[in-house]
């Protein structure tokens, strides 16, 4: 099987990362140490990878590979909870490479959304989750972003820089429900 993307929890004690070794890219954690048998942390059908950790270990950050369109998309979850996966941002573009900030309160991602690769920095706020059944759930999120100018937007043809451009920032509201 093909082990890839490996990532180091906070504390060192473990390592994340992806492998095939069930068919799709599953994500599993590893003791640092070498002791003891790899955890399985996610499975399902897509395509998954690691790709960031809050300091305190708790939430996970990956990307899942849409099939149909070969984008990847932000997810996250409780790696000591309940584990269950939650959206961040599913778009028709392709995110991934996300990373928390140091305060954990903003993670910051790669992004084709403006046709070109660039990062973009998000802040996840607020959100809900019902379980309407086990296999049916409705969620709700507020959320605020924030985008900073890239270095094509902060220079004219000269290649002189300017420093007066701020970050957009936005606000995004999402209801929606998963399963069934």
């Amino acid at each position: 099987s093909i082990d890839q993307q490996p990532l180091w929890s906070p504390d060192g004690r473990y390592v994340f990362f992806s492998s095939a070794r069930t068919g799709a890219g599953d994500i599993y954690r590893a003791q640092a140490s070498g002791g003891g048998p790899d955890e399985v942390v996610l499975v399902s059908e897509q395509f998954k990878n690691p790709s960031g950790v809050s300091s305190d270990g708790r939430i996970l950050l990956f990307h899942v590979i849409d099939r149909r369109t070969a984008n990847g998309d932000l997810w996250s979850l409780e790696v000591a909870g309940d584990r269950m996966p939650q959206p961040l941002l599913v778009t028709p573009f392709n995110e991934r490479s996300a990373r928390f900030s140091p305060d954990d309160r903003w993670f910051a991602y790669q992004s084709d959304q403006s046709g070109q690769t660039e990062f973009d920095v998000w802040s996840p706020k607020i959100g809900l989750l019902w379980n309407v059944d086990p296999t049916w759930q409705v969620y709700a999120n507020i959320s605020r972003s924030a985008e900073v100018p890239s270095f094509g937007e902060g220079s004219n043809s000269k290649g002189i820089s300017f420093t007066d451009l701020k970050e957009q920032i936005a606000t995004t509201y999402e209801l929606g429900t998963r399963g069934r």
